[in-house]
């Protein structure tokens, strides 16, 4: 049986098959400057009719609701949709009101817990750059979100007279002129405060793991000097232990 995961980001589509247990290689697009209802068709022509359908959205409703509407037009599925819990396989959502916590980071510590059972520090670096803690006992601490790298570097670019420069090489530690600067500025801010939760974290329950995902994790690695896990099905990985369990 295959189940067909769909994790709808800010700006992105990604999708993966579930199989025997197994999430399969990652497909991706971005939709944030297209017209939904003139890709489906192309997007999935060659997708075979999954068993069942998941799928998570952080996107506009009308962006989701035309998902939902192709699927159920075209393979005649009602998809599962999955928001986010007070507790599940678990974990312990933090939020006051558990339904504000992005459905994107709440099945990201899911599929972090499910790897690891124990304390760690999930970070998904994409649009915004979010940085979950969850503890020993699997109890979600709570977090921040902050710009992402390209995110944070356009809103300077766009406040500022700084010149536009598109291709920049970052040097070891400083920037040696205006654009390595303003990239490696970018990069530090989400890097303080990963740092920040991990020794937070690390004063409580011990050295936690550390998850990198989102399609600008890599840009963190060269200045990242703990030790991680990149993991960039980790939503997927958390929507899978829910299509297990519903679908």
């Amino acid at each position: 049986m295959s189940v067909l995961l769909v994790d709808i980001g800010n700006t992105a589509l990604k999708w993966a098959e579930l199989r025997d247990g197994q999430v399969g290689p990652i497909s991706y697009r971005r939709h944030s400057e297209e017209a939904p209802s003139r890709w489906f068709d192309t997007l999935w022509r060659d997708q075979a009719r999954p068993a069942a359908v998941c799928l998570a959205s952080v996107a506009t409703q009308a962006f989701t609701r035309t998902l939902v509407a192709w699927i159920e037009a075209h393979w005649e599925l009602q998809p599962e949709w999955l928001q986010s819990e007070p507790q599940a396989f678990g974990v312990t959502n933090g939020y006051a009101n558990p339904a504000q916590l992005g459905v994107d980071r709440w099945l990201a510590m899911v599929g972090a817990w499910s790897r690891v059972g124990r304390a760690c520090c999930v970070v998904d670096c994409g649009t915004a750059a979010t940085v979950d803690a969850v503890d020993a006992s699997g109890r979600h601490l709570g977090g921040f979100i902050l710009p992402g790298i390209g995110t944070a570097r356009r809103a300077l670019l766009q406040q500022t007279r700084i010149p536009r420069v598109e291709d920049v090489t970052s040097p070891a530690e400083f920037g040696t002129d205006t654009a390595s600067a303003v990239a490696i500025g970018a990069r530090l801010a989400v890097l303080g405060a990963i740092e920040h939760a991990l020794r937070a974290l690390a004063a409580g329950d011990g050295e936690p793991t550390l998850f990198l995902a989102g399609s600008e994790a890599e840009l963190l690695l060269p200045r990242l000097t703990t030790p991680h896990v990149l993991a960039p099905a980790l939503v997927l990985e958390g929507m899978a232990c829910y299509a297990a369990e519903r679908c």
